[in-house]
């Protein structure tokens, strides 16, 4: 069990000898610097994060099993750690999202962003939104969820109106930022 920054606790198991043998999904991870360029020029923001991720993807019938002292389990649905998780996960809401990506919206895994120009816009686009994800049975961390604000964090970067730029504190502090630059992010 590690413990998450909300004080909640994540299951956790370590796949990597399973993730080495595995074949590798080849759906893409959306690029960072890509999805925050359809950003640009948008002056209403909301975030919305998904409830426990990718826990609510459901598991086929030949489930992922683990033993520990007290017995074998399987899981029901989709854990953390497994090597083509990002990929299905992404997969997934493409499916749910597909005509609304970079339009209204843009998805990293489990956050979504919803931009306008107006206020009114915006309402507009959250309705649609949260009626696709109802319709998929996805469920939003209300807690975690930012409506209209600017400028408003997202990825690691800060997006207003006015400009994008990196929230430098927060990259360091994850150990990212030196990577995020090594690739001209």
């Amino acid at each position: 069990m590690v413990r998450k920054k909300d004080g909640s606790f994540r299951f956790c198991i370590d796949y990597r000898r399973m993730n080495a043998v595995t074949v590798k999904d080849a759906f893409p991870v959306p690029d960072v610097k890509d999805a925050l360029d359809s950003l640009r020029g948008a002056k209403y923001f909301a975030t919305i994060d998904l409830l426990s991720g990718y826990w609510q993807l459901g598991m086929t019938d030949r489930a992922l099993a683990f033993c520990t002292r007290r017995g074998l389990y399987e899981f029901t649905r989709m854990p953390f750690g497994l090597a083509n998780a990002p990929s299905t996960f992404c997969r997934l809401m493409h499916s749910v999202l597909h005509d609304l990506l970079y339009v209204i919206c843009l998805c990293y895994l489990d956050d979504i962003i919803v931009y306008a120009d107006t206020p009114e816009q915006l309402i507009e686009r959250l309705d649609t939104i949260f009626t696709r994800l109802r319709a998929h049975g996805l469920k939003a961390k209300a807690s975690k969820c930012v409506l209209f604000k600017a400028p408003i964090d997202f990825l690691g970067h800060t997006e207003s109106a006015e400009a994008l730029r990196r929230r430098q504190r927060k990259l360091q502090q994850s150990g990212i930022g030196p990577l995020l630059t090594a690739f001209g992010t």
